[in-house]
């Protein structure tokens, strides 16, 4: 996720200190959890079902003042953060998602966007709630 880390906007933190790294780190996890592969169950329902990957999708997507400080706090513009990552899912390019995450990332996407997980805002006390749909959970 190269990308993430070179962005123009990016002026006014030393990429290297270690609290820069972190918070990329945790965006970029997110990046990795929205891109979890789905499983049998979730593929059969055409939905996401899996905790991880719904709440790494609200969490970029959905307004998140979340979000919007770690984003501020790396020198990121939210918005052209979101555009960026909706364009490096559908690139081909170089330090973008591997092949197999670029496919997931949208198609994880396209169901949280029909199904309309980004309508409410991303509330942290209320995404931990609720567990994994037990046949949802990889074999």
């Amino acid at each position: 996720m190269d990308w993430l880390r070179s962005t123009d906007s990016a002026k006014h933190h030393d990429p290297s200190r270690p609290d820069r790294r972190l918070v990329l780190a945790i965006i970029a996890q997110a990046i990795e959890d929205a891109s979890r592969p789905p499983t049998p169950a979730e593929i059969k329902a055409k939905a996401n079902r899996l905790k991880d990957p719904i709440q790494a999708l609200r969490w970029l997507f959905a307004p998140s003042p979340v979000l919007e400080w770690y984003a501020a706090y790396v020198d990121l513009d939210v918005d052209l953060f979101r555009k960026a990552l909706i364009q490096a899912a559908h690139s081909y390019a170089e330090n973008s998602f591997r092949p197999d995450q670029r496919r997931v990332f949208r198609l994880r996407y396209q169901w949280a966007k029909r199904d309309r997980l980004f309508d409410a805002p991303y509330d942290p006390d209320l995404e931990d709630r609720g567990d994994d749909d037990e046949n949802d959970r990889p074999e």
